[in-house]
């Protein structure tokens, strides 16, 4: 199990969970219903045989799922329930704090699955809500 800090938020652990990590059973089930990473208190589970399994145990991908987990701290949304809204809003926010940190390949990665994954483009996403979701985060004073 390797055990790694947040890119995007230090404060944050990221857990690498192999197959024959003893806790990897118990974790597989969270896994079965939130893909391949969570967030729980202030670490994030990665799906790593998955993630190797898809090709996908990669920098720029880990770099936009660690993105994506935080997003939704972030958004501060309820990580027990799986919510399409959410998930949208999490993808947009991630690629958004990569490009901040300046990872453009991994924002590049959240920006290709996006359509996929919420059934709009990123481009449109961003003209419809960018604003948005940008407004729940910015501190304004």
């Amino acid at each position: 199990m390797k055990v790694t800090k947040s890119k995007f938020d230090s404060s944050l652990k990221i857990v690498h969970v192999d197959a024959d990590d003893e806790q990897y059973k118990k974790l597989k089930k969270l896994f079965d219903i939130h893909g391949f990473a969570f967030l729980t208190q202030s670490v994030i589970f990665l799906n790593k045989p998955e993630l190797l399994n898809q090709n996908l145990y990669k920098s720029n991908y880990l770099t936009f799922i660690e993105s994506h987990e935080v997003a939704h701290q972030v958004l501060k949304h309820n990580s027990l329930k799986r919510n399409p809204v959410h998930e949208a809003e999490a993808d947009y926010l991630g690629v958004m704090l990569c490009l901040d940190k300046n990872f453009k390949s991994a924002a590049n990665v959240g920006k290709k699955y996006f359509a996929q994954r919420n059934s709009i483009s990123f481009e449109k996403y961003h003209k419809k809500y960018g604003e948005k979701i940008l407004s729940k985060v910015v501190n304004k004073n």
